[in-house]
């Protein structure tokens, strides 16, 4: 039997069982994660990959730029094709690319590998708009910053399993099969997924047509101001984030003299930090129902951690190295879900997948030019503490641009 055509508007929150919903969140959170995990693990074994291959570690933050420049492009396009399909088909077909190419990266060709990383980039434009049409239907307005910020912990609890799982499985058998344990997760993702597709995809409408105009969207979104500067903000917030998340191994085995198996435990840690943050600045967000509002707390408390981190050398006791990036986390890290939740709020009736569509294209794009410009400025200066001072201007920005969207807001109200 075909599927009805979709209602554009999602159902109405809280019109569905809470235990529906915290399934949904669940199985969202989960892919979230396994995407994560595809993108971070070779960030954790960069020094492995990198004398294997015979390249500078530095060129990891190129895998990151080219993963999320591909994410940038497929999510303007993740509307459409989250109507058509399905937001459980649509995750599904992320993670089964974010399989595929770190299939291809164990190949240690470069040519195969930057093929990889594109290949998991289309993954990633897909699994964030898909998730939060899905949530966007399930979730009472009161619980909607807490929600989406503990869908929004996969993304740091990829992280961790980047860190916990990679090295010691590198180390022991090396680093290829690090990535065929990122295959062989994934894939068991999408089997568990399928039970739920029938339901949840309920709202799908075949007769979307894939060569749509997704820009037409997208316009609607940028006439509304405080969602405009709240999706320009998304930009250096994740500039910030995926430049220090993509560097931290690096940083550590290269300037710090940690061990591998150190700074894997420490980009756990850190992750986990995350993980602990967006949940806990989305509750506070809906305690105080001022999600904006810190988000703007977030980013100057990542500002300032920043300016410190500039300072880092190898003198620096291991302790305070870890207190360091494990704040540097909790706000640079802990932003994405109330990010999430406040672009679904303020967006208009019906386009919360266009919407987040743009907020993973601006997301992506500040990935794309974060981490290669961080891995340019340090091959120009030679160090990755004083790269940080990168890192503090796009902080700066963000907060000029949280200050505008909020502005906007209160103009609207």
């Amino acid at each position: 039997m075909r599927p009805a055509p979709a209602n554009t508007s999602p159902a109405p929150a809280g019109s569905h069982p809470a235990a529906t919903a915290w399934w949904a969140l669940l199985v969202t959170t989960v892919m979230q994660a396994t995407m994560s995990f595809a993108l971070l693990a070779p960030t954790g074994i960069a020094p492995e990959i990198a004398a294997a291959v015979g390249v500078p570690s530095s060129y990891v933050g190129y895998h990151v730029s080219l993963a999320y420049g591909a994410g940038m492009v497929m999510s303007l396009y993740s509307g459409l094709i989250i109507r058509r399909f399905g937001p459980v088909r649509a995750n599904q077909a992320a993670v089964t690319f974010g399989a595929l190419g770190s299939l291809l990266a164990t190949a240690g060709v470069l040519p195969l590998m930057a093929l990889g990383s594109l290949v998991m980039g289309v993954g990633i434009g897909l699994t964030t708009p898909a998730a939060s049409h899905l949530l966007a239907r399930f979730t009472p307005a009161h619980r909607r910053n807490l929600i989406f910020s503990i869908k929004q912990t996969g993304v740091p609890l990829g992280g961790i399993l980047a860190g916990i799982v990679g090295p010691p499985i590198a180390v022991a058998f090396g680093w290829r099969w690090s990535l065929v344990a990122v295959v062989a997760f994934a894939i068991a993702v999408v089997l568990a997924a399928q039970p739920s597709r029938d339901r949840w995809d309920d709202d799908r409408d075949p007769n979307v047509r894939l060569r749509g105009n997704p820009f037409h969207d997208l316009a609607i979104v940028f006439r509304v101001p405080a969602l405009k500067w709240l999706l320009i903000a998304g930009f250096w917030l994740s500039l910030v984030q995926l430049s220090f998340v993509g560097f931290l191994v690096t940083i550590l085995v290269e300037e710090i003299g940690f061990t591998l198996l150190a700074a894997g435990f420490l980009l756990s840690l850190s992750q986990a930090a995350g993980v602990g943050g967006r949940t806990l600045w989305g509750f506070v967000a809906d305690r105080v129902q001022n999600g904006l509002g810190v988000l703007l707390v977030l980013c100057s408390a990542s500002f300032a951690v920043m300016l410190a981190a500039m300072t880092l050398t190898p003198a620096w006791p291991p302790l305070a190295v870890q207190i360091l990036f494990v704040l540097l986390a909790l706000t640079a890290v802990g932003w994405n879900g109330v990010h999430v939740a406040e672009t679904a709020r303020l967006s208009p009736p019906g386009l919360v997948g266009a919407a987040t569509g743009a907020s993973v294209s601006l997301v992506g794009l500040g990935a794309l030019v974060g981490p290669s410009s961080f891995a340019t400025v340090y091959n120009i200066i030679g160090s990755y503490a004083h790269a940080f001072g990168l890192l503090a201007v796009a902080g700066a920005f963000s907060i000029v641009c949280l200050w505008l969207s909020r502005a906007a807001a209160k103009g609207d109200a």
